[in-house]
């Protein structure tokens, strides 16, 4: 918090505002507070998107693509095998039943 910073650290930060060049995307960032230090690393996709060329990153999008559509074919064979299970039980199920009485 900036309330916790002493003077000197907020003087600090001011003069690292001014001189740091404009952000770049970095691949790692390291933040040092007092009490931690917090290691940041980026999404798979930005790192994938960073190391290798365009042309393997849009066969990687496309290969996850056709895992979703393959796991969306799976999930709705299931579910037409429930519906169907549903209907045969249905249809045995007798709806009247005789009574004997004596």
């Amino acid at each position: 918090m900036a309330s916790d910073a002493t003077p000197q650290q907020a003087q600090q930060s001011r003069q690292t505002e001014q001189t740091e060049p404009p952000e770049q995307p970095q691949t790692v960032r390291v933040e040092r507070t007092r009490d931690e230090v917090v290691l940041r690393l980026p999404t798979l996709s930005r790192l994938l998107r960073a190391v290798l060329p365009p042309e393997a990153v849009e066969h990687l999008y496309a290969a996850q693509r056709e895992q979703l559509l393959a796991a969306r074919a799976v999930i709705d064979a299931a579910l037409a095998r429930l519906e169907q299970a549903q209907r045969t039980e249905r249809s045995q199920t007798p709806r009247r039943t005789e009574i004997e009485v004596e």
